[in-house]
C-alpha cells in the first residue's frame, strides 16, 4: 500500500494513504472497501449526515447532548438531572439546546405522520 508523509505541524510527520485508484492518487487518512479499494470520493461514498432526514439529524444531535449530560439516549426517554461536577450555567445551556433540538425532531416526526395519514386517506 503506497504511503505519503508530510511534516507535522508540531514536529514529527503525518502518514497518509495514497488512493490506489489510477485516476485519483489523493492523499487520504482512510481507505474503504467496496467492489474495490479506494477513497471515499472514488467509491462515491457520502457522509452519514448527507443521507439522513432533517428529523434524524435533529434527533442525532439531541442524542449527542443526552450523552454529554450522562442521560440514556433517545429523545422519548425522560430527562435526567445535572451531572455531578457540571456547572449549573453549562447544564442550563445544554438543557435549553437539548429541548430545542428535541422539539424540532418531534415536530418533524409529527409532520411525517401527518403526511402518512394523508396518503392513507387518499387510498381507495
Amino acid at each position: 500500500m503506497p504511503l505519503s508523509y508530510t511534516p507535522g505541524q508540531f514536529g514529527g510527520e503525518r502518514v497518509w494513504f495514497l488512493c490506489p485508484n489510477m485516476q485519483c492518487g489523493k492523499r487520504v487518512t482512510k481507505l474503504y472497501i467496496a467492489d474495490s479499494l479506494g477513497c471515499r470520493h472514488c467509491l462515491r461514498l457520502s457522509h452519514q449526515s448527507k443521507n439522513e432526514s432533517h428529523m434524524d439529524r435533529m434527533a442525532r444531535r439531541a442524542d449527542k447532548l443526552r450523552v454529554r449530560l450522562g442521560w440514556q439516549e433517545g429523545i422519548l426517554n425522560p430527562e435526567g438531572g445535572r451531572p455531578k461536577g457540571m456547572h449549573q450555567r453549562t447544564y442550563e445551556h445544554l438543557l435549553k439546546r437539548y429541548r430545542e433540538l428535541r422539539n424540532i425532531a418531534i415536530l418533524a416526526i409529527a409532520d411525517e405522520f401527518t403526511w402518512l395519514r394523508h396518503l392513507k386517506d387518499q387510498r381507495p
